[in-house]
């Protein structure tokens, strides 16, 4: 090595220890070096020691099998909630949807100038009208119920919707499911509202 190449050295051995028992900073000695870190985001040779040892740590195994426990310690507590939230929006879901086939079928009454009836078939697992004197189900009107709800209770004789918009009988259709039950209620003047059990 030349002189030239001593002095550079020298003066980053010098540079080094100044770091480590935490002299004053000066300047790097290796310009192009600093420079090009610079550019790069990094701290380089001219950075303090602790800086450079977090850029060059990472986690180790043990912190990540640590993580990972947690992780699914969490996902396992709340998987049973998860089950819970889906059978309470099921039944929510299909409440809504009988409540809607039943306003439909009030306003196919009222648009269409004849009465209209609303059905339930035996076991309460769809839902449907049809014209009051034809009996036809209405096939884009049929519904069926998602797995674990079913309509439970039905009034003694379907809800007919007339033209001027009442209905007759009035009757609550009630829909149970694991997550409890909704009613749906149809009064004399053709409103309908939906209530939670």
């Amino acid at each position: 090595m030349g002189q030239a190449g001593l002095g550079r050295r020298a003066g980053l051995d010098r540079l080094l220890v100044a770091e480590e028992t935490g002299a004053a900073r000066q300047p790097c000695l290796i310009g192009m070096h600093l420079r090009s870190q610079k550019r790069l985001g990094t701290g380089g040779l001219c950075a303090p020691a602790a800086q450079r040892d977090r850029e060059e740590s990472g986690i180790t195994l043990v912190e990540l099998a640590i993580a990972l426990a947690c992780a699914f310690v969490l996902l396992a507590a709340a998987v049973p909630g998860i089950e819970a939230v889906r059978r309470e929006l099921a039944l929510w879901h299909d409440a809504r949807v009988v409540e809607s086939v039943l306003r439909w079928a009030r306003y196919r009454a009222v648009t269409a100038n004849e009465a209209v009836a609303f059905m339930v078939d035996e076991g309460g697992a769809r839902c449907y009208f049809s014209a009051a004197a034809t009996g036809g189900a209405r096939e884009s009107s049929i519904r069926y119920m998602s797995r674990g709800v079913r309509i439970a209770g039905i009034p003694a004789r379907p809800v007919r919707f007339y033209p001027s918009g009442n209905a007759a009988p009035a009757g609550t259709y009630t829909l149970r499911g694991a997550a409890g039950a909704y009613r749906v209620v149809v009064q004399f003047s053709g409103r309908i509202r939906l209530q939670r059990d």
